[in-house]
């Protein structure tokens, strides 16, 4: 009688143990999976610290649409290192530096300047600038007015706080849906590349019909 027992507590202790086991190993499963798909999705999400990568710009807020007047060009100011003015043809634009929440990338107070995404590279660092400007306003063209013909071979010019000139090449111009922006511009700020980068940006219309800002221009550049 007193075998039958110890046998029954035994088999009772054996499932006991068992079952805790299957536990742990389903919550150490989950922890992995989890912790897999963090990383990934940390990866995407910053590249050179805390940057984010772009998936959007955010819709323009009545910009204003004075020109800065020579004295206010001349008068904008910004660390050494830092991209002071983008020069583009004839069209030569201050930047202003911003950072960026959300993924979305603010577009210029006034669309004869540009926004620089501070958390990317300053010029001669060797990795990726990116930029966002406005093509036209209500009135006046903006900063971004060429970007729509921009050629490839076509050149961008930076100058930094110290007065330093870096030129760009364009590389590539295209227009994407906005709704394809979560996938395609990613790709762009973390594919591989073996020069210096520059990414501008600017909101756009597919077509004539359209009635709102459904596209993105997107002009890429390599340091000459």
């Amino acid at each position: 009688m007193g075998l039958k027992i110890n046998r029954k507590a035994e088999t009772a202790t054996k499932i006991v143990f068992f079952s805790l086991l299957g536990i742990i190993l389903i919550i150490l499963v989950k922890i992995y999976v989890w912790e897999i798909g963090y990383y990934r999705t940390k990866s995407v999400q910053t590249r050179n610290g805390e940057q984010l990568i772009i998936t959007d710009l955010e819709d323009p807020d009545a910009p204003i649409e004075t020109a800065p007047t020579k004295k206010e060009m001349n008068e904008h100011k910004v660390a050494n290192a830092s991209p002071r003015y983008l020069t583009i043809g004839e069209k030569k634009a201050r930047v202003v530096n911003i950072a960026v929440e959300n993924n979305a990338m603010m577009l210029p107070d006034n669309v004869h300047d540009v926004n620089w995404y501070s958390a990317t590279a300053r010029p001669g660092q060797g990795k990726m600038i990116i930029m966002s400007g406005i093509i036209s306003g209500l009135i006046a063209e903006g900063a971004f007015s060429a970007l729509p013909e921009l050629e490839k071979g076509k050149t961008i010019t930076i100058e930094n706080g110290e007065g330093k000139k870096f030129d760009y090449s364009v590389t590539d111009n295209t227009v994407i849906d906005r709704t394809d922006g979560k996938n395609a511009l990613p790709t762009i700020q973390t594919g591989s590349r073996d020069k210096e980068a520059l990414l501008l940006l600017a909101l756009t219309k597919k077509n004539a019909e359209s009635t709102e800002f459904d596209a993105i221009q997107i002009v890429q550049a390599n340091l000459k």
